[in-house]
């Protein structure tokens, strides 16, 4: 899947809210700021615990950041591009 720690941190922030109700995967989306490992590993904590997400990176990002999203999110529009690159994030 993905190799990062940041994985667990994304299931640290979703995993609670699934188990108290405060989450409902049919009506919300989890929204996974960042300029990539945490952003990645949160859209792989959704999918596999059935909800849907959006990434939000600047687009600046590597191209390779990008594919492995697209692979991952439910529609290419849960990717958000901002402006501003890895070391310039706006």
């Amino acid at each position: 899947m993905i190799g990062a720690h940041k994985v667990l941190a994304a299931y640290g922030c979703l995993g609670p809210r699934l188990v108290t109700g405060e989450f409902d995967p049919g009506i919300h989306r989890a929204v996974w700021p960042s300029t990539g490992n945490y952003c990645r590993g949160g859209v792989a904590i959704s999918r596999i615990l059935g909800c849907r997400s959006v990434a939000v990176l600047p687009e600046g990002m590597s191209a390779e950041r990008f594919r492995w999203l697209e692979r991952w999110v439910a529609d290419p529009s849960d990717i958000v591009r901002t402006p501003g690159t890895e070391s310039n994030v706006k």
